[in-house]
């Protein structure tokens, strides 16, 4: 499992993969029973600190805290409900210099599922390409974060399964969402309200008028330690939007194991926009990267880049570049601390970014009886 933080990135802190592969091995070790209460949970203090930058109103340093919490409750097998609450940082600041400030308490997720062998049905608030394409190898946001972003949404989601000793194991998976306007989207011990509809964005418009389509693979059957995923996107135009836009998509994963306490990941991601941001002109965006596991140790690296018509510029083409570096260590108590350096070019000139943060994760299985 590679530990990565929401605040730095824009992933969720909790792996979800790792969690299903955490509950199934729950299988083995207890007797079985429902209801069951599983969750992990990850505290972490995090520091980012921006000492030079071309434009000095990005030269700031933030110290704050990041507690994530996801639950799930087995009802049955196959039937499961699902909730995730982030506490951390959302309100933009004016300050250069600032500690624990502008926190607040959101939910990333409440949703109901079922799963079979046959695939999985699943409604409610979360993300709708959740796992399928991700992989979280990077403390700070990538462009293609930044660019197709689908949380905080409300979704429908169907997935069919295809899996077997000679293929390996697929999905086809289908969602509709919208972005978030409902009681959910306002954070708790925070100024920030709700999202409106009359706040625009791409996908603001409270109908199952946006749509994600991919095809993946978890694992193939000439290398079970690698996977790829395909995806189409729809997000129409909120109020503030001229465009409706369209998003392809694509990613490579390996995994290679030379000895019991080595693991190598790597991995390629590509996104193409049309109408980016709802307006005229696209975007190309890639990032590729990897992690070195040895024993507790992880050392990860990941760079990407933006190719953007730039309006500002007459539409010619503008190139955001970011290299990324970081290592940390995982005790076996169950806390881990990280480091990170960012080198960023992008419309505001170059910036040089440090991050360190100090976590602890627990996860735990219950049987309510």
């Amino acid at each position: 499992m590679f530990v990565s933080s929401s605040a730095f990135a824009a992933n969720d802190s909790i792996d979800r993969d790792f969690f299903d592969d955490f509950y199934e091995a729950q299988q083995d070790r207890k007797p079985a029973g429902f209801p069951r209460l599983l969750g992990t949970a990850t505290v972490e203090i995090e520091q980012d600190w921006t000492p030079k930058a071309d434009d000095a109103d990005r030269e700031t340093a933030d110290l704050y805290a990041n507690i994530d919490s996801f639950l799930r409750l087995q009802l049955s097998p196959e039937l499961n409900l699902q909730s995730d609450l982030i506490f951390e940082p959302i309100e933009d600041s004016q300050q250069n210099y600032r500690a624990f400030e502008g926190h607040g308490l959101t939910v990333e997720t409440l949703a109901a599922e079922y799963e079979d062998e046959a695939g999985s049905v699943k409604f409610g608030k979360f993300d709708p390409i959740e796992g399928i394409w991700d992989r979280a190898t990077r403390f700070f946001d990538s462009f293609i974060d930044d660019d197709f972003d689908v949380s905080e949404s409300i979704a429908a989601r169907g997935q069919l399964a295809v899996q077997g000793a000679a293929i390996g194991a697929h999905s086809l998976t289908g969602s509709t969402f919208f972005a978030d306007t409902s009681i959910l989207s306002n954070p708790m011990f925070s100024d920030e309200r709700r999202l409106d509809q009359r706040d625009g964005g791409l996908a603001n418009t409270e109908r199952f008028d946006n749509a994600v389509i991919t095809v993946s693979a978890e694992s193939l059957s000439f290398l079970p330690q690698a996977g790829y995923a395909l995806g189409l996107a729809r997000r129409s135009a909120g109020t503030t939007e001229s465009r409706d836009e369209t998003a392809l998509f694509a990613g490579l994963y390996g995994l290679v194991e030379p000895d019991d306490d080595i693991e190598i990941e790597g991995f390629l991601q590509v996104l193409r926009l049309e109408n980016a941001g709802g307006e005229d002109g696209s975007a190309v965006s890639y990032l590729v990267g990897g992690a070195v596991s040895l024993d507790n140790w992880q050392f990860l690296t990941s760079h990407s880049a933006r190719f953007r018509d730039d309006p500002d510029r007459g539409g010619a083409l503008r190139t955001d570049l970011d290299w990324q570096v970081s290592a940390g260590y995982i005790f076996e108590a169950g806390f881990y601390v990280y480091g990170a350096y960012r080198f960023g070019d992008d419309a505001d000139g170059e910036s040089h970014t440090l991050g360190a943060f100090i976590g602890y994760e627990l996860d735990f299985d219950t049987i309510m009886r």
